[in-house]
C-alpha cells in the first residue's frame, strides 16, 4: 500500500507508520482496512479515554422503552 509520506520524508516514500487516534469501532475499523488493503507498516493506537469504563447504550435506552440504573 502506498500512500503520501509526512514531512520531512522524500517525495514519493512510502507511508511506513500511521497514528489512528481513537479505540472505537471506527479507529479499528481503519486499523484493519489498513492491514486489509496490505499496510505493514507500523500502526499505533492512540485512545485517550483508555481505561475508561462506558458501556455501549443500546436503542431501548435511547429510546426510554428501557429504564437505566445508576451505578
Amino acid at each position: 500500500m502506498s500512500g503520501v509520506a509526512g514531512p520531512g520524508s522524500a517525495p514519493g516514500a512510502p507511508v511506513r507508520d500511521v497514528v489512528v487516534v481513537g479505540g472505537s469501532t471506527a479507529g479499528a475499523t481503519a486499523m484493519r482496512e489498513l492491514r486489509g488493503h496490505g499496510f505493514d507498516g507500523r500502526l499505533v493506537l492512540v485512545d485517550p479515554e483508555a481505561g475508561t469504563n462506558r458501556p455501549p447504550l443500546s436503542k431501548a435506552v435511547l429510546a426510554g422503552r428501557t429504564p437505566t440504573r445508576r451505578c
